[in-house]
């Protein structure tokens, strides 16, 4: 949309969302490279390596669209990929705990607002716009370089806790901003793994 007059010529994009319930909805859903890449880890070969090992380990499918209904049709092969995906989920999430608490407060602060809000100041200008609810509708419109969690980053202490098996919680003082993720696309050991920023 154009206005008479703004930044960038008075251009105003949009981000729509939409959330069958009432709170916050996630932030991001990166993949493992995009991770990888911008904190200089190596998660996404670790992975690989292990997957190899599993699937050899429990003579499994050598494909994920094949090794997925193997998993879900024998419960017994199900129990040990369960576990061995907790493992990796739990030993990702420390590795990038670890890789997080070693930055400085205006490295981690900036990596938060680019990665994961998406706050960096962008032309054109953009909105978020949420449609919430089922039956009794209702939005939030929530400018992204300009919002409540975006101040608390600015004004307080940043600190980062372990937060379950593999989420990464992240404060601003004493307000949660957000947790970071590890997950499974579907299937544990036959699927993708992603992460997510998700409302804390």
């Amino acid at each position: 949309m154009q206005f008479s007059s703004g930044p960038d010529r008075g251009y105003l994009g949009l981000s729509a969302k939409a959330t069958k319930g009432t709170g916050d909805i996630g932030f991001k859903n990166p993949g493992l490279g995009t991770v990888d890449k911008n904190l200089n880890l190596n998660l996404s070969a670790k992975y690989k390596e292990q997957l190899t090992q599993t699937v050899k380990l429990l003579k499994l499918p050598e494909t994920d669209s094949q090794r997925k209904p193997y998993i879900r049709s024998r419960p017994a092969v199900k129990k040990e990929t369960e576990k061995i995906g907790i493992q990796i989920l739990a030993a990702m999430r420390d590795e990038m705990f670890l890789r997080l608490k070693k930055m400085k407060q205006p490295e981690l602060i900036e990596y938060l607002k680019t990665d994961w809000m998406d706050a960096n100041i962008m032309l054109p200008s953009y909105v978020k716009v949420t449609g919430k609810g089922t039956t009794n509708f209702s939005a939030d419109v929530m400018d992204p370089v300009n919002n409540p969690k975006l101040k608390a980053l600015a004004a307080n202490n940043i600190t980062l806790e372990k937060v379950g098996n593999e989420s990464i919680g992240v404060k601003a003082g004493d307000k949660k901003i957000m947790k970071i993720r590890f997950k499974f696309e579907s299937e544990k050991m036959a699927s993708s793994i992603k992460l997510s920023g998700d409302p804390w």
